[in-house]
């Protein structure tokens, strides 16, 4: 494993250059930087693809800084390293031979249509299309219809393998994005550490990222995955992600499935801005169907969606000491899933493009048991601490009811302008108000509403939230 978010290649070979076998002269290291033996050493102009493909089971594939345009991902081995401090893999292809047309310009030969998924805001029906066109590395607007172009946009013909630009691409740089990954793993790929690379402009499907753990064991460090169509990273379980950057990728940062996966001290910002529905799947990072589940001490910001976000029957999650903050939706939502702790995060600005029936909360809990929130910092967010009881059928670990129920909510602060915390119910079920196993004790409240608090489908003053029994 890496100790060093820095690595250095002390010995190794130069692909196409040096043979196999044969150590190349020590570099010198920076200071507090970690050597590493590099088997296998590429040089921008090089072939990474390549490179990965012929390295042996184990062995180290250093990528030296430069910028890297594939057309297909990187599949490790078992038990390999791909490290690249300065290294760049770009997933799209510069656009040449543009010819002028009655409402435009045109470049024929574009065969890099991209797999569709996800559902779409309704005002963005395009946003599945994973095959992106950008101008001077910035998305250019992707229309329908010949007819809609205009400056500033682009219409992909797929019948005849055609991208029409509705201004003048001459002076400027136009790219396709045509890789669908940067790095994902082989059948059976366990153990593979990927550390220290830059993965951006990737046609990622939708729930797909530019990086994929898709085999336990993988390590994920000090890497930067931005600017992709769909997810950023996504994993599988086993994997952990430390000390990384993931931003602006059009569906979701990070998310993914499986047991005890660690996302540590990684900024997760500026995600889901493609256009997809967030209350499909959108914004900062989701998991679903997890087991041991880790998110500790990341700073997650400004994501079109919710922040952090659990989905069916994940069981065993922390949350603690993240910093979330200025998300459109919820911060922190953990939905029809068991056994979680939520501790010692600060949840600030988020909620505000979804402030109703408590939707718009910093930390919410769905249909959720067994759930510590104890000693989080909450403040401006569009509504407070919330909990919604929901009909969402059985778990499927244990074929128990998906309701609130043993929910601990404690010692936290909590300062707003406007909204409320507290719990309601869409389902009909009222006896959830009357649950001795649901409980607020020791928190702190600074809010400016007059009646600040739900229950059961009442506001309450923070006077009858007491004389209900809460927080005394």
């Amino acid at each position: 494993m890496m100790a060093s978010r820095h690595l250095t290649a002390a010995v190794g070979v130069v692909l196409g250059l040096v043979p196999l076998g044969l150590p190349t002269a020590s570099a010198q290291a920076p200071a507090g930087a970690l050597e590493v033996a590099c088997d296998v050493v590429v040089r921008p102009g090089g072939d990474p693809v390549g490179a990965v493909r012929a390295a042996a089971t184990g062995e180290t594939i250093c990528l030296r800084p430069g910028t890297y345009r594939i057309s297909r991902p990187l599949e490790p081995r078992r038990d390999q390293t791909i490290t690249g401090p300065g290294a760049v893999l770009d997933g799209s292809r510069v656009l040449r031979g543009f010819t002028r047309t009655r409402d435009g310009w045109v470049v024929r030969g574009q065969r890099q249509e991209g797999e569709r998924t996800g559902t779409c805001l309704e005002e963005r029906p395009e946003c599945s299309r994973p095959d992106d066109v950008l101008r001077d590395g910035v998305p250019l607007r992707r229309v329908l219809a010949r007819s809609d172009l205009g400056p500033g946009s682009y219409w992909f013909d797929y019948r005849h393998d055609a991208v029409h630009l509705g201004g003048d691409p001459r002076g400027t740089r136009i790219e396709g994005l045509v890789s669908p990954a940067a790095v994902l793993a082989r059948p059976h790929a366990t153990g593979v550490t990927v550390h220290g690379i830059t993965a951006q402009h990737f046609a990622t499907p939708a729930q797909r990222g530019a990086v994929r753990a898709s085999a336990p064991g993988w390590r994920i460090e000090d890497v930067t995955v931005q600017d992709n169509h769909g997810a950023g990273i996504t994993t599988e379980g086993g994997a952990t992600v430390l000390d990384s950057t993931v931003r602006r990728n059009g569906q979701l940062g990070i998310g993914g499935t499986g047991d005890d996966t660690r996302v540590v001290g990684t900024v997760i910002a500026r995600n889901g801005g493609g256009g997809y529905d967030p209350a499909w799947e959108a914004g900062g990072a989701k998991w679903a169907v997890t087991d041991g589940l880790r998110v500790l001490r990341n700073r997650v910001v400004r994501n079109a969606g919710p922040g952090l976000w659990t989905d069916i029957d994940a069981q065993d999650t922390v949350y603690r000491g993240n910093e979330v903050h200025d998300n459109a939706w919820m911060g922190i939502f953990h939905e029809i899933s068991a056994d979680a702790v939520i501790a010692d995060n600060d949840v600030t600005g988020n909620g505000h493009g979804f402030p109703a029936w408590l939707w718009g909360s910093g930390i919410l809990l769905a249909g959720s048991h067994d759930v510590q929130v104890t000693g989080n910092r909450l403040a401006g967010n569009a509504e407070g601490i919330g909990m919604i009881q929901q009909d969402r059928g059985t778990s499927d670990v244990d074929g128990t009811p998906r309701r609130l129920h043993d929910v601990r909510i404690a010692d936290n602060t909590v300062a707003m302008a406007e909204g409320e915390s507290g719990m309601v119910a869409d389902d009909g079920r009222d006896e959830i108000f009357d649950d001795p196993t649901i409980t607020w004790s020791g928190n702190r409240w600074s809010q400016r509403a007059p009646a600040p608090f739900m229950w059961d489908d009442e506001y309450l003053t923070l006077e009858q939230w007491r004389a209900l029994g809460h927080d005394r």
